[in-house]
């Protein structure tokens, strides 16, 4: 906890038995938490990513470039190729 990380670096590894993926950093800011449960019960990233499956926290301190809700949503759509 306390380290800083910058938006689109890589900030750790997310493993299976099967594959490995690089972690990147959401935005820029500072660790508050890490969500050491999942240690012991990894299953629960996937079983619920909103609720207890969830990897850091992290206080955003620069959120230069950022969408805003509608872009963003734009973006979902176009990337799930719905164009709404």
């Amino acid at each position: 906890m306390g380290a800083w990380v910058e938006a689109g670096e890589s900030c750790g590894r997310i493993e299976s038995l099967t594959a490995s993926s690089g972690l990147y950093a959401p935005a820029s800011g500072r660790v508050l938490e890490v969500n050491t449960a999942l240690a012991d019960d990894p299953g629960v990233v996937n079983a619920a990513p909103y609720t207890g499956g969830w990897l850091f926290r992290l206080r955003v301190e620069n959120i230069a470039g950022a969408l805003s809700a509608d872009a963003y949503a734009a973006h979902c759509a176009h990337t799930r190729g719905d164009r709404r």
